[in-house]
C-alpha cells in the first residue's frame, strides 16, 4: 500500500511540476507576443494561403523544399495555423509552445528513468529530473526554436526523436534480462518508425539511432541484456556506428555535389566550414552554460569565417581532442563511476547532435536552434554535478544557494530574450547593432523602419551597408526596390543606381542573394515604377547574371533568373519566348506551380495538345518523394480539364460542319 501511495504522490507531483512548467513557459514567452515573421517563414509557409481545401493541404504538406525529404510531417503540423497565416505569427508560437511542453515532458521521463536506475541517485531521481527539465526547457538557447514560426520543424522532429529515445529507455529497463527475441523485434520496429517520423520532420532525426547507441553503451550497459548476448552485442554496436557510416557513405556518394555546393553556392569552402564549426561548437557550449541575453537572436550570418592558418582553429581542435580523449579515458578507467558515465555521455551526446549540421554538409554556419536536442546532454550533466556536490560539500545550503542563483540567471536571460523579440523595432535595432556585418539584420531593420514609415532611414541604412559590402547584392536590390517605391528619387538617380547593381553583380559570393528581391524588383520595373530603368536594361541585367560562373553552375539560381526573363517576354507580348524561358526555369528546378502555369498558358493560346504533352513531360520530372502524389493529382486534374475542353471544342466544330 505504501508503494502505491508513493507512486500516486509522485504522479501528482509530476502533474503539478508539468503544470507549473507550462504556466511559467507561457508567461515568459508571452513577452514576445508582438513578434513578427523571420527570414525563412515566407519561403516555407506561403503555401498555407491555399491550404484551406483537401488539395491545398496535399500541395502544402507534400510540396516542401526545406530539405531532401520535403519534411511533410513538420508541414502537416502547421495546418492548425492555416487561419493565422499571414497576419498572426503569435498564433504559430502558441502551437509551437505546445510542442515544447510535450518535449519537456519527454525530457523529464528520460531524465527520471536514467537517474532512477543509478543506485547513487535513486533517492534524488525526482528532483534531478525536474532540474534537468527546467534547465532544458528554459534555456535561452531554445528561444529562437520557438519564436521563429518555421522552426516548429525542429520541435516536431525533436518530439519524435525524444519519444523514440524515451520508449527505448523504458523498454530497456522493463525487459532487462528477459531474453525475448519477439520484444527485440517489436522495439526495433517502434524505433524504426520513430526515426522515420523524425527524419521526415527534419533530416537530423536520423541521429536518434546514435542517441540510442550512446545511451546503451554509456548509461544502460550495466542492465542485464534483454536478448542473447551475441545478438544484443550486434544490435547495440550497430546502433552506435550505423549513422556515422551512413554519413560517410553519403559524403562519398555525393562528394561532387557537396564540393560544387561549396564552390558555387556558399561564401566559404569545406575546409573553412570545418575550421569555423570547431569554434562555433565551443561558442554553443559557452552560450548554453553561461548565457548572455544580448548575444541571442536569429541573425548570425556575419559569423567570422576561420581557416586552418589561424591559431584559434588549432586551439579549438586541441580543446575538442583533449576533451574527447579525456572523457573516454576516464570512462574506460572508471566505467562504474556515475558522474564519469554522465560526463562522457553528455559530451558525446552534444557532439552527436551536431554530427550533421556542424560537419561537412554545406549548410549555413551558425543557428541557435541546432542545439534544441543537444542541450539535453548538458542538462543531465548539470543535474549530476549538483547531486555530486551535495555529497561533497559540507553545507548543502551553499549548493542550493548557487543552484537558485544559476536558475534565476537562466530564467531572467530567457525572459530578456523573449521580451526583445516582442518589440520588433527594438529587436531589429539591437540585432543590427550586435551584428553590423549581417545582411539579414540590416534588411530586417530596414523593413521595420518601413513599417513605421521611416522611409528615408530605411533606404539610408540599406544603401550604407551596400556601399561597404557590394557583394551583398540582395541589400542593393532591396535599396533599389524602396527607391522605386517612393517618388523622392529622380529617374537619373534610379538609372545610375541600377547600373551600379549590374557592375557589382560579379562580386556576389553567395548566389542565393541574387534571388532575394529579384521578383519584387522585376515587378516594379515591369509596372513602370522604376522610372529611368527600361525593361531592356533589366533584361540585360538578367542575361549578365546568367553568364556568372556561380550562376551557370547553380540551377536553383538560374531557375529564378530564367523565370524573370520569361515574365519580361510575357510583358512585352512575346508569348512563345515566355514559354521557352519558363520551360528553362522548370528544367533547372522543376516546380509544380511553373508546370501548371506553362500548361495554362498553352491552353490560353489554344494549343491544347501541346498543353497536354507538356503535362505528360513535366510529370516525368516529379519528385520521387511523397510530393509526387501532389504533382500527379494536380497535373492530372488539369490535363483532364483541358482534354474535356478540347473534346467539347471538337464536338462543336463537327456540329458546325
Amino acid at each position: 500500500m505504501n508503494i502505491q501511495v508513493k507512486k500516486a504522490q509522485k504522479i501528482q507531483l509530476c502533474c503539478v511540476f508539468l503544470l507549473v512548467i507550462t504556466l511559467c513557459l507561457y508567461f515568459i514567452y508571452a513577452q514576445a507576443k508582438g513578434l513578427t515573421w523571420q527570414f525563412d517563414d515566407f519561403a516555407n509557409l506561403k503555401g498555407l494561403a491555399t491550404a484551406d481545401s483537401y488539395q491545398g493541404i496535399i500541395n502544402f504538406v507534400f510540396g516542401g523544399g526545406a530539405g531532401p525529404t520535403g519534411r511533410p510531417i513538420s508541414l502537416l503540423s502547421f495546418i492548425p495555423n492555416v487561419n493565422d497565416w499571414p497576419n498572426n505569427p503569435w498564433g504559430f508560437v502558441q502551437v509551437s509552445l505546445f510542442w515544447h511542453v510535450l518535449n519537456s515532458l519527454l525530457v523529464f521521463f528520460i531524465a527520471y528513468k536514467l537517474f532512477s536506475i543509478q543506485d547513487k541517485f535513486q533517492n534524488n531521481a525526482w528532483w534531478m529530473a525536474c532540474f534537468t527539465t527546467f534547465f532544458w526547457c528554459f534555456s535561452p538557447m531554445q528561444v529562437s526554436s520557438i519564436l521563429m514560426p518555421v522552426q516548429r520543424m525542429t520541435l516536431v522532429s525533436a518530439f519524435f526523436s525524444l519519444i523514440t529515445l524515451a520508449y527505448y529507455i523504458w523498454w530497456r529497463i522493463k525487459y532487462a534480462g528477459k531474453s525475448s527475441l519477439w520484444q527485440l523485434v517489436t522495439m526495433s520496429l517502434f524505433v524504426s518508425l520513430g526515426v522515420l517520423l523524425s527524419l521526415y520532420s527534419k533530416e537530423n532525426g536520423v541521429l536518434t539511432i546514435l542517441y540510442i547507441g550512446l545511451c546503451e553503451i554509456l548509461l544502460l550497459n550495466d542492465l542485464a541484456k534483454p536478448v542473447y548476448k551475441k545478438l544484443w552485442f550486434f544490435w547495440s554496436k550497430l546502433s552506435l556506428i550505423i549513422v556515422p557510416l551512413f554519413l560517410l557513405l553519403y559524403g562519398l556518394v555525393t562528394w561532387k555535389g557537396i564540393t560544387n555546393n561549396f564552390n558555387y553556392y556558399r561564401e566559404f569552402d569545406l575546409s573553412e566550414r570545418l575550421a569555423t564549426e570547431l569554434i562555433i561548437l565551443f561558442d554553443y557550449i559557452k552560450q548554453i552554460v553561461i548565457p548572455r541575453a544580448i548575444d541571442f537572436g536569429p541573425f548570425h550570418d556575419d559569423y567570422k569565417i576561420y581557416d586552418w592558418s589561424m591559431y584559434q582553429t588549432w586551439l579549438a581542435l586541441s580543446f575538442w581532442v583533449l576533451i574527447i580523449i579525456s572523457v573516454v579515458y576516464l570512462f574506460i578507467k572508471n566505467p562504474k563511476t556515475v558522474w564519469v558515465k554522465f560526463l562522457t555521455f553528455s559530451i558525446l551526446f552534444f557532439l552527436a547532435a551536431h554530427l550533421i549540421e556542424s560537419t561537412f554538409i554545406p549548410l549555413e554556419l551558425y543557428f541557435e536552434h541546432r542545439n534544441y536536442v543537444a542541450i539535453l546532454g548538458v542538462s543531465l550533466l548539470i543535474a549530476v554535478l549538483i547531486a555530486e556536490s551535495l555529497y561533497v560539500v559540507t553545507s548543502k545550503f551553499i549548493v542550493w544557494f548557487f543552484v537558485f542563483i544559476y536558475s534565476a540567471i537562466q530564467i531572467y536571460s530567457t525572459q530578456q530574450v523573449t521580451s526583445i523579440w516582442g518589440q520588433p523595432l527594438v529587436a531589429a535595432e539591437l540585432w543590427a547593432m550586435r551584428h553590423p556585418e549581417s545582411a539579414r539584420a540590416i534588411q530586417t531593420l530596414s523593413w521595420q523602419y518601413r513599417l513605421y514609415d521611416f522611409e528615408d532611414a530605411s533606404i539610408k541604412i540599406l544603401n550604407e551597408f551596400y556601399q561597404k559590402h557590394p557583394e551583398h547584392i540582395s541589400v542593393g536590390m532591396g535599396t533599389m526596390i524602396q527607391m522605386c517605391s517612393t517618388s523622392a528619387h529622380s529617374p537619373k538617380n534610379l538609372k545610375v543606381y541600377f547600373y551600379g547593381l549590374i557592375d557589382h553583380s560579379s562580386k556576389v559570393k553567395a548566389p542565393l542573394e541574387l534571388t532575394t528581391g529579384l521578383a519584387s524588383l522585376g515587378g516594379l520595373i515591369r509596372e513602370g515604377r522604376c522610372t529611368g530603368v527600361a525593361l531592356d536594361d533589366y533584361q540585360n541585367f538578367l542575361y549578365k547574371l546568367l553568364t556568372l560562373p556561380r550562376v551557370q553552375k547553380n540551377p536553383k539560381i538560374r531557375h529564378h533568373i530564367n523565370y524573370e526573363i520569361a515574365l519580361n517576354y510575357q510583358y512585352s507580348g512575346n508569348q512563345q519566348l515566355y514559354i521557352d524561358f519558363a520551360k528553362k526555369a522548370f528544367y533547372d528546378y522543376p516546380s509544380l506551380s511553373i508546370a501548371q502555369i506553362i500548361a495554362l498558358k498553352l491552353f490560353q493560346m489554344h494549343e491544347n495538345q501541346a498543353a497536354m504533352r507538356w503535362i505528360d513531360e513535366s510529370l516525368s520530372y516529379a519528385p520521387t518523394n511523397a510530393a509526387k502524389k501532389s504533382w500527379i493529382v494536380s497535373l492530372s486534374s488539369l490535363k483532364n480539364s483541358i482534354k474535356q475542353t478540347d473534346e467539347s471544342l471538337k464536338i462543336v466544330d463537327k456540329s458546325h460542319e
